[in-house]
């Protein structure tokens, strides 16, 4: 079990979150889109999953209700990230709004995986 996927078809957020969190010490993995994230989640589920909500082919909470039917994630360890808050419409138990806020994101990040130094 590896601590977070990034799930994000935006490259420039994705490697952003990344990096800020491999900085603090944290496992992270990164998919750019839902199929992705799928086969990744199939063979290692993550402690918490950061997940964009609007992508291509398969949205955020199509992503996290195949998980969720498929039995392979807790909704509760989903943090949707969007630049509406009004569309996370997901069984996730949080949502950011883009731009990250890079602090807020730290401390949940910690508070699902423990504190980290890098």
């Amino acid at each position: 079990m590896f601590d977070v996927l990034v799930v994000d078809d935006d490259a420039e957020c994705r490697e952003a979150v990344r990096s800020a969190l491999s900085r603090e010490g944290y496992d992270v993995r990164c998919a750019d889109n839902g199929a992705h994230a799928l086969e990744l989640l199939r063979r290692d589920p993550p402690r918490l999953i950061l997940c964009d909500v609007r992508m291509p082919e398969m949205t955020g909470p199509e992503l996290v209700h195949e998980a969720v039917d498929e039995g392979l994630i807790d909704p509760h360890h989903v943090v949707m990230v969007s630049a509406i808050a009004q569309r996370c419409g997901s069984p996730a138990s949080w949502c950011m709004t883009k731009p990250i806020d890079f602090d807020l994101m730290l401390r949940v990040v910690s508070d699902f995986c423990g504190a980290r130094s890098a």
